[in-house]
């Protein structure tokens, strides 16, 4: 309620004044789902990159016209030209528009991440985290703190977005929640000059459960500045506040209380779960700017500068603490407490990052650009106030970059951190080459990494017995393979066609076994996943089927993964008066498998003995667009009134029962 009430003042005086001159966006909206899925594919994972050329579809994003106006007579994606924002990452800075186009996506990315959530499946209650269903590839060589079910909402550095908007722009978000709550945040953006921006967003959830124990409690808070001091100096710079805040109860104590049927407990909260008074925390806090200077500039055949040799210098310094408490002894072990206090029992780990990253940069021509960088990481965790890692950590990366208008863009990406004492050699290495043959889009990618074990994992001091280690391990090894195509003619029936094939080879795989304890497997695991994304646009109607085929050849006994995941999405879009509305069903599937069980205690994944799946949920949804405002109604779970009552997220939590959902996203243009 609190969350409401301050957007809704936040907003009010904004709302009176941006809906008086807001502009008609769509006037052919029934054929936007024939625009490609942009969302849908998958994410660069080599986050740390010098420079990454791609094959620049639309070149008017890069040099803004303000005198261009918003064409919304084609049935290409309707955007607002003169409301950009830009994703920086070293000397790279991708330049898109606010998009507010009505298709699929906007039904995807309605959820408490603001993500597509293909490919994972949300424990009970939102904010609570999801079991992922397939395998995610580093993002990093940083050692990273771990707990990793309370990185599912975080915002790394490389997410924030900073703006350029011509007038102040505002965005409103609300989510309702499980029981008595709600997810809901707010944006606002202004141009103090013609080249300088400050943005302001906060997102929060406070969400009660169905089951006992289980409320989660977040909020995101982040500022965003930037300035193009000089033809030659730009900065960007931001300050992000997170908390994340989930009561703990284990799961819950027997099957037979949630699947028999019983009507007493139809009423979720009288189902008897493994702890009662457990409550776990992380903050972060984070400040970051990143300086661009070109040093050597010229002028192209359009007469428009571009830098020759450019130089950056990105400063970062990052907090996180993570605590698990618990008022009184749950027994959640059944053994003797190996340190306590008078008051509650509590585990602490801190992490404390600073980093400095000097970049140098050099477009050769049109054709090659090159790119060094130095990065000095200072790193500190401590356990229960008790410094167990200090280490000063030196990294080397080399870029390049190859575009042509026949060769397409070559990418090769890599990272090197010099060996040390504590974490040993770590690196990064990849390559990928874009390039277009007819009308197919063809991607051909190989990565080898080498990845420091969670911080966790190596050093961790608990109030139960079986929580308390110092491990030292050998570095973690990915090596992966890639094929993928892409096919798009909306001129057709086919409006979408994706295809991609990844192998990977994992030594030395870190996991937690079934006696709670951090292992690493001494053979090798071999496993590939298959990606299909088709769509199809007849008349109104409007299909997309995604299925993710997986098949793990060696070390499924620590590395499990469903054979199949399919998700499968059929939407009915059309005119109602001056709205426009998307009604559909979504079809949700994954295959049979034993799935790993989550540890409250560090928040992580340990080897369980059930499984779960081979149960399908089904959601029905409608969405209305009236201007500039996105209306939501969802039905979650719809056949979970008729369903043999064996629908879990995880083997110890239950999925949701049939949930109804409320939510609007409004967007506010001048």
């Amino acid at each position: 309620m609190r969350i409401g009430l301050f957007i809704f003042f936040l907003f009010f005086y904004h709302f009176l004044h941006s809906q008086n001159n807001v502009n008609d966006t769509i006037k052919d909206s029934l054929k936007l789902n024939k625009v490609k899925l942009e969302n849908i594919k998958k994410v660069d994972t080599t986050k740390d990159s010098l420079i990454n050329v791609k094959l620049i579809k639309d070149t008017s994003l890069v040099n803004k016209d303000k005198s261009k106006k918003v064409d919304t007579s084609s049935n290409k994606a309707p955007k607002y030209n003169d409301y950009f924002y830009r994703y920086v990452n070293s000397n790279f800075i991708r330049i898109d528009t606010v998009d507010t186009t009505f298709n699929i996506n906007t039904y995807y990315r309605f959820n408490d991440l603001r993500k597509d959530q293909f490919g994972k499946i949300r424990v009970n209650n939102i904010g609570q985290g999801y079991n992922n269903l397939t395998y995610d590839e580093p993002s990093s060589i940083y050692p990273k703190l771990g707990v990793p079910m309370k990185f599912w909402n975080y915002i790394e550095e490389q997410n924030i977005k900073y703006y350029d908007v011509d007038d102040p722009y505002s965005e409103l978000f609300y989510l309702s929640g499980m029981e008595d709550g709600q997810a809901g945040g707010g944006l606002i953006s202004f141009n103090f000059t013609d080249s300088s921006n400050f943005t302001f967003s906060y997102k929060g959830i406070n969400s009660l459960g169905k089951y006992r124990s289980s409320k989660s409690t977040q909020g995101v808070l982040t500022t965003s500045f930037r300035s193009q001091v000089t033809d030659s100096y730009s900065i960007f710079a931001h300050f992000a506040y997170q908390d994340f805040r989930n009561q703990e109860n284990g799961g819950i104590k027997e099957r037979g209380q949630f699947e028999d049927g019983e009507t007493k407990y139809f009423k979720r909260s009288l189902v008897e779960v493994k702890m009662e008074d457990a409550e776990s925390f992380m903050r972060s806090k984070r400040f970051y700017t990143n300086q661009f200077v070109d040093l050597i500039k010229s002028k192209d055949s359009s007469g428009n500068s571009k830098p020759i040799l450019r130089a950056t210098h990105k400063f970062s310094l990052d907090n996180q603490y993570y605590i698990f408490e618990e008022s009184k002894l749950s027994n959640y072990f059944e053994e003797v407490v190996a340190q306590s206090s008078s008051a509650n029992y509590k585990d602490s780990v801190n992490r404390n990052a600073l980093k400095n990253q000097f970049t140098v940069i050099s477009n050769i021509n049109d054709f090659i650009n090159l790119g060094v960088s130095y990065t000095n990481f200072k790193l500190k965790y401590s356990v229960k106030d008790s410094n167990r890692i200090d280490s000063d950590l030196n990294y080397l990366s080399a870029d390049i970059a190859i575009k042509n208008a026949y060769l397409g863009a070559i990418n090769i990406k890599s990272k090197y951190k010099i060996p040390d004492a504590t974490f040993g050699q770590n690196y990064m290495l990849s390559a990928s080459w874009d390039t277009k043959i007819y009308d197919y889009e063809m991607n051909f990618s190989a990565a080898i990494y080498s990845i420091p074990p969670y911080l966790t994992y190596m050093y961790y001091n608990g109030y139960y017995r079986k929580m308390n280690w110092e491990n030292s391990f050998d570095t973690e090894k990915i090596n992966r393979l890639g094929l993928s195509f892409n096919y798009s003619d909306i001129k057709n029936y086919i409006s979408n066609l994706e295809l991609s094939i990844k192998y990977f080879n994992i030594n030395n795989h870190l996991y937690i076994d079934k006696n709670h304890s951090v292992s690493q497997y001494a053979d090798p695991i071999n496993f590939g996943i298959a990606y299909l994304d088709f769509s199809s646009n007849i008349w109104k109607i409007f299909l997309n089927t995604r299925l993710i085929y997986q098949q793990i050849f060696s070390g499924n006994e620590v590395f499990r993964l469903p054979d199949l995941v399919l998700k499968t999405s059929l939407v009915y879009s059309d005119l109602f008066y001056s709205a426009y509305f998307d009604l559909g069903i979504d079809f949700n599937y994954f295959s049979e498998f034993i799935s790993n069980d989550y540890l409250p205690i560090i928040n992580s994944f340990y080897l369980g003995d059930r499984k779960i799946g081979n149960y399908p949920i089904v959601n029905a949804f409608l969405i209305l667009k009236i201007k500039n405002m996105k209306l939501y109604g969802i039905f979650e779970h719809v056949n979970s009134t008729i369903a043999e009552r064996k629908y879990y997220s995880l083997p110890s939590h239950p999925y949701t029962d049939l949930k109804g959902t409320l939510g609007i996203i409004w967007n506010f243009f001048n």
